[in-house]
């Protein structure tokens, strides 16, 4: 398309050519999507398993319940891991309108 019919509001979403950089934010959308849904799972598992007891039963590490300090310990591994995603795995590309 020229750049009077990208300018040009009368055409057809099916004449639009498709733009790659949709596939990645796609693929990079689905990545943090399930990253999220990964992290929230493990944290419920763990708070649901190792923190159901009576909190007299309770096993103390450096003064947190145990499952807290799993958790903790959980959140700055799953700091780690986005670094890494954000280094490896996204793209940089321009978001531009020009391809």
């Amino acid at each position: 398309m020229t750049r009077e019919e990208y300018d040009d509001r009368n055409y057809r979403f099916e004449d639009i050519p498709e733009d790659p950089r949709f596939k990645t934010c796609k693929k990079e959308a689905l990545t943090v999507i399930g990253f999220w849904s990964l992290f929230v799972a493990l944290t419920l598992i763990i708070m649901y398993t190792i923190g159901v007891k009576d909190p007299t039963e309770y096993t103390y590490v450096c003064g947190l319940p145990l499952w807290f300090f799993l958790v903790c310990l959980l959140i700055l591994g799953c700091i780690g891991a986005v670094f890494f995603i954000v280094k490896r795995v996204f793209q940089d590309f321009s978001l531009d309108d020009e391809l």
